[in-house]
């Protein structure tokens, strides 16, 4: 299998987060802190074994959806002709979320350190990583900007992703800041989202437009 290598560092990933559940587990407090707030202050617990169990439970189930998922597009082989970077997202993306899971763990363990600022560097790699994936991700419906306007218009497409790719960029490097301000980890991640969803929505619809006009 061509990317046979990336799939199993994927897998070893998820394998990492359970066997870090099971060493960690015996030594875990009845209730587990599994939610922080803005101020990176805990505010949410779960059953101990649950809080073990659940992220590497939907570690799996991402990975999972995020190789399965392609089969079952109709543009498939566009999905193939960016397979590559595609398959590097998907183990960036595992990394991000063991990287949150190791977090917990060591939290609940009794080590203290700003959370925010932890999960921050990790998360900055998943937007960047994302950016790439844009920058040369062919018109599908798996994954990209998939407003009814890209869809209709490949131009539309290639050119809407050009700037998602650059907001993701830019988004990822904003995120940066919050190792350093964890406070803001959370106003940047959501207000960032929400900005580029907002702006690449709203320049597919231009950018369709004025095709259709021209």
């Amino acid at each position: 299998m061509r990317y046979l290598r990336r799939r199993a560092l994927a897998a070893a990933v998820v394998l990492a987060t359970v066997l870090a559940s099971a060493l960690a587990l015996p030594s875990l407090p009845e209730r587990v802190a599994t939610h922080w707030n803005a101020a990176g202050r805990p505010d949410d617990t779960m059953p101990r074994l649950l809080g073990a169990l659940l992220l590497p439970a939907i570690t799996a189930g991402v990975v999972a959806l995020l190789y399965v998922a392609p089969r079952f597009d109709p543009r498939h082989e566009e999905v193939e002709s960016f397979r590559g970077p595609y398959e590097w997202f998907v183990v960036v993306l595992a990394a991000f979320l063991a990287c949150v899971h190791g977090a917990v763990l060591a939290w609940n363990l009794g080590v203290s350190f700003p959370f925010n600022a932890a999960i921050a560097l990790p998360l900055a790699g998943v937007f960047l990583a994302l950016g790439e994936l844009l920058a040369r991700a062919e018109p599908n419906w798996t994954v990209g900007i998939r407003t009814r306007w890209t869809l209709s218009n490949e131009d539309v497409w290639r050119e809407t992703h050009r700037r998602g790719a650059w907001a993701f960029r830019a988004l990822g490097a904003l995120t940066l800041v919050a190792v350093a301000v964890p406070r803001l980890l959370s106003p940047i991640v959501l207000g960032g989202a929400l900005s580029v969803a907002a702006y690449t929505t709203l320049y597919s619809y231009v950018a369709y437009r004025r095709r259709s006009t021209a």
